[in-house]
């Protein structure tokens, strides 16, 4: 088991990432952290921090991007990208930097500098590891996605560099989701922006999803919706050359779908679990599937109604979901934000969302 946080210090001064790693399969057994300096003192008004640590996988290593802001001031200074081989990481002695690592900092891609860069989770062997991005610089709308290759990522431990390209696809519009209405209360829940969410590789196919404004036929307003893309890279002597994109869009008309993960199974069938709200509808856990072949998702269906309003003082909901294919092959576990029954809340009533993870059969 893997687990990436932020570490800032107390004074401001420094920062790194912390990589946690359990071997023995019982996450409450003990963990050894290994630590990489994010600091870079010598960037654009550092010392910096890599905020927004996300993590990948392949059969080799572990690979966790940050996007990289100034501790005391505005800079931003793009997407980092951090590769470890993964036999360093089981190696015993907490609190020790790995031994080997890759850094690609400071990534920029179609015209823009590149923001929330998200590694895949590769099941197979696909020849390469993959990333999404979008490329929205504006905070307008655009209709592009970034489509990133490592390859080479085998002989990390043997001084040997992967090679990092990167191909901008074409897409269907996407743009800053509303806020979203809720029932029982006229606060509003922050929906985020359209950052890539979660990432998978499988059977040749590149899976991403994110936060979207859409306008849903007979809706008179704007809502928020997951846009999906199926991207088919094409790599030429290793470097992504060209991709085949299918995408579109999940929506619930009159609700808000929100924070979506999305997850395939090997048969072709594919889970986005996310959270969904509307003024008739408490903020619950869902889902929608598309079975294999098929162009289009169906239905949302909940997989937990919420159970009140959320808190109106909390100033934002979870920033990410999360789905997860089963090693069975015959599943996909999703992990969303939603309102849990009053006795699952925090005790102090300080906050009253909660987590709920449910199991979606694919065959």
């Amino acid at each position: 088991m893997y687990a990436t946080i932020l570490y800032l210090s107390s004074d401001s001064t420094s920062s790194r990432l912390d990589i946690a790693v359990n071997t023995s399969g019982d996450p409450t057994k003990a963990w050894t952290t290994y630590r990489i300096d994010t600091t870079d003192a010598g960037g654009n008004g550092c010392p910096c921090f890599g905020d927004q640590p996300t993590l990948g996988i392949d059969g080799s290593n572990l690979y966790v991007t940050t996007n990289e802001f100034s501790i005391s001031g505005p800079q931003f200074n793009g997407a980092q990208i951090y590769v470890v081989p993964k036999a360093d990481l089981v190696q015993a002695g907490p609190t020790a930097v790995p031994a080997h690592y890759v850094h690609f900092g400071n990534l920029s891609i179609g015209g823009a500098t590149a923001a929330s860069v998200q590694p895949a989770i590769t099941t197979g062997s696909p020849g390469a590891e993959y990333f999404l991005s979008s490329l929205d610089p504006n905070g307008t709308f655009d209709q592009r996605v970034g489509v990133w290759a490592l390859n080479n990522v085998t002989g990390i431990d043997k001084g040997i560099k992967p090679t990092l390209s990167s191909y901008v696809a074409t897409s269907e519009a996407y743009g800053i989701p509303p806020s979203a209405e809720q029932k029982g209360a006229s606060s509003l829940i922050n929906t985020g922006d359209d950052r890539m969410q979660q990432v998978q590789s499988i059977n040749g196919h590149v899976l991403g999803a994110l936060d979207t404004s859409v306008t849903i036929p007979g809706d008179p307003a704007a809502r928020a919706g997951a846009a999906w893309f199926d991207v088919v890279p094409t790599l030429t002597k290793g470097v992504v050359s060209g991709a085949s994109l299918k995408d579109g869009y999940v929506v619930s008309p009159g609700n808000y779908v929100m924070y979506p993960a999305i997850q395939r199974a090997p048969d072709g069938k594919t889970v986005i679990a996310f959270s969904v709200s509307g003024a008739g509808q408490y903020p619950s856990a869902a889902y929608a599937v598309q079975n294999a072949g098929a162009t289009s998702f169906g239905p949302v269906t909940v997989a937990a109604a919420g159970s009140g309003p959320y808190d109106p003082n909390a100033t934002r909901w979870g920033d990410y979901s999360w789905a997860i294919l089963d090693p069975s092959g015959k599943s996909v576990w999703g992990a969303v934000e939603y309102m849990p029954p009053v006795s699952s809340q925090t005790p102090d009533g300080q906050r009253n969302w909660g987590t709920r993870v449910f199991d979606v059969p694919t065959p």
